[in-house]
């Protein structure tokens, strides 16, 4: 079975959960199908024959990406017309692209982001017979205002007028896939309010945390330092990090410090929020090996989202050890019904009680029953599982292994 895992939202997203996501699902599937990636390489893309890598992903510019200017409305209507009307603005044209699918002739596209919609529907409209499914990373079935608009949803999805309502955009999103994957329990029935082929298929994550010796000075902190960190898309929208940062900046302490990795069009926001306090650190974009540095660092992680499929990090996190903080929309059902104990969380605009739960932290016994918590996310989330779902719902729609 050919098995092509599209992410054309890699090309602004090329830090975070969804590509790395992509790249995951690209390796693991390709151990029993030929598996290959469409899309723009990003921090995690390895190396294969037979991907299909697009050129220009640099053309947004890391400052632009980082730019408040890449989420304003009429950027982004502009930017998704063009996208749903003739697929430009990806680096390559249609012809070509539709050229490089026809040849891989993929049995199964999976989609990534909702910016590959008007791929498959083109795809299908050259006469290419292939199963779609869409995995949903919350974009579609959030029903948080800080993500939906009535204005921007039909342009995006490329699914008609604009006189559309948000449900019935959503229906005809959703009922175009053969399946969707949502990634956790609330996902899955707001999805099937719209179509008999949601699939629910958690996250999942194994690995074997590689503890950096000397990580801690690698990233200007001390031994005796207390290291709460986030690592994640600046997306203030969805991510909601000013919180976290509001939270830390009440707390007294030099010995107090504040990991922030990652970008995104909020990381200007933050650092005047932050006010130079040097106890926040804003590392920036990191690699895999950087990445495992601050894990090893820190004594607690915050994901202070509005909307969460089953973040990556808060399981990464888990497989560290490390005790995590979540708001409660992060705070998935998921992670309740696996009989792993209780998470620590707070409502997501609650400053004060984020900050609670910073100095709870620093107690011996708190500190010690959160880590039991994350060993127990660790252990019930097994990427094996995940993978083996992945492979039983390509075999069931496309009828052969």
């Amino acid at each position: 079975m050919r098995v092509l895992v599209v992410d054309l939202g890699s090309r602004l997203n090329t830090f975070g959960g969804q590509a790395k996501m992509a790249e995951m699902l690209t390796e693991r599937l390709g151990k029993r199908f030929r598996a290959n990636y469409l899309g723009y390489r990003t921090i995690y893309t390895k190396r294969r024959e037979g991907d299909i890598l697009l050129k220009g992903s640099n053309v947004a510019s890391q400052s632009t990406r980082n730019s408040r200017l890449s989420e304003a409305r009429s950027v982004k209507i502009l930017y998704n017309w063009a996208v749903v009307q003739r697929l430009g603005m990806l680096g390559i044209s249609r012809e070509e692209l539709c050229r490089k699918v026809q040849e891989f002739g993929p049995d199964a596209i999976i989609a990534n982001s909702p910016a590959d919609f008007p791929l498959l529907k083109l795809l299908k409209s050259r006469g290419l017979g292939f199963r779609s499914i869409y995995i949903d990373h919350g974009s579609i079935s959030t029903t948080a205002k800080q993500y939906l608009s009535k204005e921007g949803i039909p342009i995006t999805f490329g699914t008609g007028l604009m006189g559309l309502t948000i449900n019935r955009v959503k229906r005809r999103f959703f009922r175009f896939f053969d399946a969707s994957v949502a990634l956790n329990r609330d996902q899955f029935n707001e999805i099937k309010r719209f179509t008999s082929n949601a699939v629910l298929i958690n996250n999942c994550l194994d690995i074997r945390p590689a503890v950096a010796k000397g990580a801690r000075s690698g990233l200007g902190l001390r031994r005796g330092d207390f290291v709460v960190g986030y690592i994640g898309r600046m997306f203030e929208r969805q991510k909601n990090v000013s919180t976290l940062i509001k939270a830390f900046m009440g707390l007294d302490g030099g010995d107090l410090k504040l990991l922030l990795v990652g970008d995104g069009p909020s990381t200007g926001s933050y650092k005047t929020l932050a006010n130079g306090d040097k106890r926040i650190i804003f590392t920036g974009r990191l690699g895999s090996k950087r990445i495992e540095e601050v894990y090893s660092s820190l004594d607690a992680f915050v994901l202070p989202s509005h909307w969460e499929g089953l973040a990556l990090t808060v399981l990464e996190a888990a497989a560290y050890s490390i005790p995590i903080i979540l708001s409660k929309s992060a705070y998935i059902k998921d992670l309740k019904l696996h009989g792993i104990g209780r998470v620590l969380s707070f409502d997501d605009d609650d400053i004060g009680a984020l900050r609670r739960l910073i100095v709870t932290l620093r107690g011996r016994g708190a500190h010690r029953n959160a880590v039991k918590v994350s060993n127990s996310i660790s252990e019930k989330f097994s990427e094996s599982n995940m993978v083996k779902k992945y492979e039983d719902l390509l075999i069931r729609l496309c009828g052969r292994p």
